[in-house]
């Protein structure tokens, strides 16, 4: 079991999340995370939620570690000074 952990986790921050340290991850103490199940407003988050602090920027680090990634070319372009995923929509709109 705790190998299968650890491979999922591998995973994780170096295939999905663009790492190669998985200490940023580890960082995370969920247990300390706040979701408002109940919150239905259009476009809440738990990820957005200014009392989970230590996400907030999240979607900016993820795209620096993406665009600064070996994989990188082989998941992104740039279509009208826009990154998009390689083989997306190449509207010029």
């Amino acid at each position: 079991m705790v190998d299968l952990l650890h491979s999922a986790e591998e995973i994780l921050y170096k295939d999905l999340m663009f790492m190669s340290d998985p200490s940023e991850i580890r960082s995370i103490d969920l247990r300390e995370l706040v979701d408002d199940i109940c919150d239905n407003t259009v476009g809440y988050s738990f990820i957005i939620d200014r009392r989970n602090n230590n996400l907030q920027g999240g979607r900016e680090k993820m795209l620096n570690r993406l665009k600064a990634s070996s994989q990188s070319s082989s998941l992104l372009k740039i279509v009208s000074g826009r990154l998009v995923p390689e083989g997306g929509a190449s509207s010029t709109a």
